[in-house]
């Protein structure tokens, strides 16, 4: 039976960029789950435990730092999105990736294989072990 693609949970409160990388992601082959705020962005992560979770910044009913403090403690890699280029100094502080609005798509796929590939190889390997 072969394995499921990696979920990914991307919390984002703009329409058409949830809607474009909601496609983006599912054309490079992953799960998508989403939620348009922060209070069912953390109902999500906390129920589904996706591979990574992308999370904008500034939302209107919380704050993309805050999620990824929660993904952090659930052990779940997390790229913070924004179109305000100065959030990258906390970012940078929390040691999580960040993506400065508009990105391109391509450098978003790759930074989603970057943070998956630390899960995957490890299970892949001790799976193989068995």
């Amino acid at each position: 039976m072969p394995k499921p693609s990696p979920l990914i949970l991307l919390v984002e409160d703009e329409p058409g960029i949830r809607s474009l990388i909601n496609e983006t992601v599912e054309e490079a082959g992953f799960r998508i789950e989403a939620a348009s705020n922060y209070a069912d962005g953390l109902v999500l992560l906390k129920n589904s435990l996706p591979a990574v979770l992308i999370a904008n910044v500034l939302l209107p009913d919380g704050d993309g730092h805050k999620l990824a403090e929660a993904a952090r403690r659930l052990g779940v890699p997390t790229l913070l999105v924004s179109g305000h280029p100065e959030m990258i100094v906390e970012a940078e502080r929390e040691g999580i990736p960040f993506l400065a609005k508009p990105f391109g798509l391509d450098k978003l796929k790759r930074v989603i294989q970057t943070l998956i590939k630390p899960i995957a190889g490890p299970f892949e390997q001790d799976c193989s072990a068995s």
